[in-house]
């Protein structure tokens, strides 16, 4: 449409539920109201379970849209689950199992209407291993992360052009 601005939704935000942050998810908010940050949304992706927490409330306090997901740990590597709820998660048979099958849990997930996204697909330490594999069952492909390492998101960003 003419005349709108992109939305602009991070698909992958960790809160101190997850090891590797320390900040919660008031914070976050905050920081992002308080210096204006262009961010219509994000999605909360905690390790290995969705958090326990009222989005809706905290979304319209905040007038920012947050939505439940979760990053998973896989045979391929970590993959962010997006579009279903903790009950579903916790209720659909061994989907928060640690190294799933990465085809299994994908083929899963959109079996309860949700979607995937590939997270930081070519990072050394994190990367994800048989990505052509999926291409055929991905929705979405990490192209950013601002705990890459050097050149991990261009290489993403090439990956996702040339496919």
């Amino acid at each position: 449409m003419k005349g709108t601005m992109p939305t602009y939704i991070d698909t992958h935000v960790h809160t101190s539920n997850s090891r590797d942050c320390f900040v919660d998810l008031e914070e976050y908010l905050v920081h992002i109201r308080s210096y204006d940050l262009p961010i219509d949304g994000f999605v909360v992706t905690d390790h290995g379970a969705i958090a326990e927490m009222d989005y809706f409330r905290l979304s319209k306090e905040y007038g920012i849209l947050i939505f439940p997901g979760v990053e998973a740990y896989t045979s391929g590597g970590h993959i962010i689950v997006l579009g279903i709820d903790k009950y579903l998660w916790e209720n659909s048979g061994n989907l928060d199992k640690q190294y799933i099958n990465s085809r299994q849990l994908i083929e899963r997930v959109a079996g309860l209407g949700g979607v995937v996204s590939i997270c930081h697909p070519f990072d050394p330490p994190r990367r994800f291993f048989g990505l052509d594999d999926l291409l055929d069952c991905v929705a979405i492909i990490e192209g950013k992360n601002g705990a890459n390492m050097k050149g991990a998101d261009s290489l993403a960003e090439e990956y996702k052009k040339k496919h």
